[in-house]
Order: C-alpha cells, then sequence, then structure tokens
C-alpha cells in the first residue's frame, strides 16, 4: 500500500513538472481516483498438522553445553524471553500468548514427557517447529542447548 501512494505521488509530481516551462500548471486538475484496495480473500483452511518424525541422528544428538550455572542461567533469561509467552513462567503450557489465541502447548513440566524426549529431539522441535509452535531461527544453537537445559529443570518436583 505504501509503494502505492509513493508511486502515485512520484507521477503526479511528474505530471506537474512536465506542463510546459517546467513548471507547474497553474490550469485546474482532476483529483486522480484513488485505485479501490482489492478485496479480502478468506484465510485458507488451516494445514492438518503434519506427524512428528525426527530422524535417528538428530534424536541421538547430545547437549554440547555444560550444565554449570552460567549455562542455565543464560537458557533461563532465552527461556522467559523467547518461549515462556506460549510455554507459560513455569513450563506448564498456559503462557499469555498462549491462552490468547487458545494454542495447545504442551506441558513441558510433565515427567513423562520430559523423559521422552532426548535433547536432540527438544533442539529439532525448537529448531524446526511443530503444530503451532513456528520454527525459531533466530537463536545460534548453542543458545537453544542452554534453553533445553534449563527446561530440564522445569519438571515438576525438580530443584530449580
Amino acid at each position: 500500500m505504501r509503494n502505492r501512494i509513493a508511486v502515485s505521488l512520484i507521477v503526479l509530481l511528474a505530471a506537474a513538472f512536465a506542463a510546459p516551462g517546467g513548471t507547474a500548471s497553474a490550469a485546474p486538475q482532476e483529483e486522480p481516483q484513488a485505485t479501490p484496495a482489492p478485496k479480502a480473500t478468506p484465510a485458507p483452511a488451516p494445514a492438518p498438522a503434519r506427524p512428528l518424525v525426527i530422524p535417528e541422528a538428530e534424536k541421538n544428538r547430545k547437549n554440547p553445553v555444560p550444565n554449570v550455572p552460567e549455562a542455565l542461567e543464560s537458557g533461563k533469561i532465552l527461556y522467559q524471553s523467547q518461549c515462556a509467552m506460549c510455554h507459560g513462567k513455569t513450563g506448564d503450557g498456559r503462557g499469555d500468548l498462549a491462552l490468547e489465541l487458545k494454542l495447545k502447548v504442551p506441558d513441558v513440566t510433565d515427567r513423562e514427557r520430559q523423559k521422552r524426549r532426548t535433547d536432540g529431539e527438544w533442539l529439532y522441535i525448537t529448531t524446526r517447529g511443530h503444530k503451532d509452535m513456528p520454527p525459531e531461527k533466530r537463536l545460534v544453537d548453542q543458545q537453544k542447548w542452554e534453553m533445553i537445559l534449563y527446561m530440564r529443570t522445569l519438571v515438576k518436583g525438580s530443584p530449580k
């Protein structure tokens, strides 16, 4: 829309200065008719959820970040700024954005869910996204690994 307005202004200015003598004509000009905005098309139906297939090599990846206080603190800060809006501050899947958008976000505090997933699987899901979760492309793997370390501390009954 902005590009259309900018092009219209350029065309009007060019036409005004194209009058004899190189100055704007004093004769009244007709106002250009605004181009009607295109009709909004309805949003396509959401694609059916694709099954989560994680390659064996990804499942077997080990977290290279040592489980030290500095990495956990970094992971906590990253989790709070990047994940908590949906996954919740405690990891219960009840973040403000998830509730507002009525998203189904898994509870990562569930001990069984944590046991079923390797760190490599969490990295794969974080990087590629799954269902309502978009892929994380802004963070480097080091940061994602740190978030996974922190996320592991969110299991119900774990010391934080």
